[in-house]
């Protein structure tokens, strides 16, 4: 499997059913070792050394259980916090409507950001997406009474 832009690019443009669903498959070790050197050190530095974020995760190098080396990910500050204020603007927005639309829409959103960041490693964000998520609703559902 290639991990060229180019290589993803054809295999996007020529199966359209097939988009962009495996690119974690092709995001390896190897693939990021040869990323390494187009990246700007002045633009990870608030990242942990050896850190770096790529369509809205951060890859960082860790242990796994058994303690060898692991290329680990988690959602990345920017876009938690970016996730977090479109849900509370969207609260904001939408609190007016019927609840059963309301919470058709808001498990919508929520599933939404669970099947995009729901990937192994990334439990802590995800429950503390819901956590605050939640609070919100809380928040919500009592002004509006």
């Amino acid at each position: 499997m290639q991990t060229t832009w180019r290589g993803i690019a054809n295999k996007a443009s020529s199966d359209k059913g097939h988009r962009f669903r495996n690119l974690f498959g092709m995001v390896t070790v190897g693939f990021l070792m040869g990323c390494w050197r187009f990246i700007n050190p002045k633009a990870t530095s608030i990242l942990t050394p050896g850190a770096f974020e790529f369509l809205g995760f951060e890859f960082r190098w860790g242990l796994c259980r058994w303690r060898k080396p692991l290329v680990k990910r988690r959602t990345a500050t920017k876009k938690y916090r970016a996730a977090l204020a479109n849900l509370n603007a969207w609260f904001r927005e939408n609190s007016h409507r019927p609840k059963r639309e309301f919470f058709a829409q808001l498990a919508a959103n929520r599933r939404g950001y669970n099947q995009y960041y729901g990937i192994r490693g990334n439990y802590e964000r995800i429950r503390d997406f819901f956590y605050h998520a939640k609070q919100m609703l809380y928040q919500r559902l009592i002004r509006r009474s």
